[in-house]
């Protein structure tokens, strides 16, 4: 006797049964990919490291813990794509970790400086995730470096915000602020120009810089129609 293959019969059943063997194979294949791929950059940050302990030019050094530190962040966004039950992770918890693992690395976690990210719960698809976490180290970096060069305390505010339009982001600090005649589109640095690359060919925003009375501040937006590559709202989430 045949199997009945209405909708409701045997074979659908069984079509939908292997479907969902598929889907799982599939999320276990990427999820074990995302879990090698934050391996792998791990162990290339470690060697830098070593290399970095025995480089005797400074200059190269400098480059070196760049380097290091962008590695980092990326494998930040691997680990939470490892984790996560779909190709996607939250924003919140991506700019905090990230964030975080900057503070650590400059300033160490005894350090009078403090991070507060803020916003809306938002899951954001993988490909975002990656340079989002690049821009966000850069960003908060670059208040470390400069805008706390001579301060033994400070704070670094991260907001995440959902618009209309998409995901606004903002990055503010309290430290010395930009130097006079600061324009984005002046600067040549390579932590500058990675930033102003990433938002605008990968994150489809512009970089700006929003005056303020103290410290820098930097703002782009995500807009939806990268966002909504994949469902919105982390899972518990209205």
């Amino acid at each position: 006797m045949e199997k009945r293959t209405g909708p409701n019969g045997p074979a659908a059943e069984e079509r939908e049964q292997a479907l969902a063997r598929e889907i799982r194979v599939k999320d276990a294949l990427i999820h074990e990919v995302h879990h090698r791929v934050k391996n792998n950059l791990q162990t290339v940050e470690s060697l830098m490291r070593l290399h970095i302990r025995r480089c005797p030019s400074e200059e190269a050094r400098s480059v070196l813990v760049e380097a290091a530190r962008r590695l980092r962040s990326m494998a930040i966004a691997h680990e939470m794509l490892s984790e996560a039950t779909k190709e996607q992770v939250d924003a919140i918890e991506l700019a905090r970790r990230v964030s975080q693992q900057v503070k650590t690395s400059m300033c160490g976690d005894s350090s009078q400086f403090c991070i507060t990210v803020t916003g809306t719960p938002r899951l954001i698809p993988g490909s975002v995730s990656i340079s989002l976490a690049l821009v966000i180290a850069e960003i908060t970096c670059n208040s470390f470096e400069h805008g706390f060069a001579e301060e033994t305390q400070g704070n670094v505010n991260i907001s995440l915000k959902q618009t209309e339009k998409g995901l606004r982001v903002t990055i503010g600090d309290d430290g010395c602020g930009l130097p006079s005649g600061f324009t984005i589109q002046g600067q040549t640095s390579m932590g500058l120009t990675l930033m102003r690359t990433l938002v605008e060919d990968d994150l489809r925003s512009e970089l700006e810089e929003v005056a303020t009375p103290i410290g820098a501040c930097f703002t782009f937006e995500i807009p939806n129609l990268i966002l909504n590559e994949q469902n919105q709202t982390p899972e518990g989430e209205q």
